[in-house]
């Protein structure tokens, strides 16, 4: 699938929904505020998750035509009659599911993946959630692991203005990215894409990466340590206050410190990157927010 390819209604493709207990709630939440976006579109979620989904569907269109004749039918017949929206329950995640999900995104079936993580449950999953990353970074597949993430991918996917978030401009915007090598000119590249944006942001950056952004001209900031001595801050350890970061971009293997990194966002849900599929929809969120006219459009 191409880097940052338009996440189009089709019926030969699906997007992915799937949460951790305690956040199955709020998965439904994102889904009933975004129908205009999932109309015509196929869903794929795992166990318990896909059966709620359907659920909460079901009742949010009942409740809309309370007072009008009843019929009696199935909530996935009425949700596919009156939203176009088909959703398929696989198997528990662990039971099959999660395999099922990865193959269809190998197999090129899958959109986009939004992950709902229970940070409570962040390391006994940490296989699972390194799983979904890689599988959607060979793929370049969108994949949101938290609600803010969520969030910017449905900002750079709208098509008017007024309804994209809002954010402070300014310098006080920083943008954390990290890079392994191999991934380093795709970086270079991405970078120059979305130049105006940011030229005036400050980058928060390590290693090769601080040198390699540092010669293309932009601000960086190579770390530094909290007033009391805490955490040091940089693109590839740990980010130590949330306020500070605005988004983060990942473009590396998430193990070790990446993995830590893949963490710190979730639990302080800081928008977070891991493949240029999902960079790409992210920062056109941000960058619709500060005020530049554009999106990638969702073709029907």
């Amino acid at each position: 699938m191409a880097v940052g390819s338009h996440l189009l209604a089709n019926s030969c493709f699906q997007i992915a929904l799937v949460a951790h207990d305690g956040k199955k709630e709020a998965l439904q939440q994102f889904l009933l505020e975004n129908i205009h976006f999932f109309r015509d579109r196929n869903i794929v979620a795992t166990g318990h998750t896909g059966k709620q989904l359907v659920e909460a569907l079901a009742n949010s269109i009942r409740s809309d035509e309370r007072g009008m004749p009843a019929e009696a039918v199935p909530d996935e017949e009425l949700v596919k009659q009156r939203l176009g929206i088909q959703v398929e329950a696989v198997e528990h995640g662990p039971n099959g599911g999660d395999a099922v999900i990865g193959m269809r995104t190998e197999q090129g079936k899958i959109q986009g993946i939004f992950f709902y993580v229970n940070p409570d449950y962040a390391q006994p999953h940490a296989d699972d959630i390194r799983a979904f990353i890689r599988t959607a970074n060979r793929n370049e597949v969108p994949l949101a692991l938290n609600p803010a993430t969520t969030n910017w991918i449905m900002a750079g996917t709208t098509r008017e203005k007024e309804t994209a978030p809002r954010v402070d401009g300014g310098d006080g915007q920083v943008i954390s990215m990290s890079a392994d090598l191999d991934q380093m000119e795709n970086l270079v590249h991405f970078v120059k894409l979305h130049w105006s944006y940011l030229k005036d942001r400050t980058i928060l950056a390590s290693g090769p990466t601080a040198d390699r952004l540092s010669a293309l001209g932009l601000k960086v900031e190579r770390g530094s340590k909290s007033e009391d001595g805490g955490n040091i801050v940089t693109a590839g350890t740990f980010v130590e206050n949330p306020k500070k970061v605005k988004a983060v971009f990942l473009f590396r293997d998430p193990k070790d410190e990446a993995a830590g990194l893949v963490r710190d966002c979730i639990v302080k849900d800081i928008p977070l990157a891991t493949n240029f599929g999902t960079a790409r929809f992210l920062i056109t969120g941000l960058e619709r927010a500060a005020g530049a006219n554009i999106s990638l459009s969702i073709p029907r």
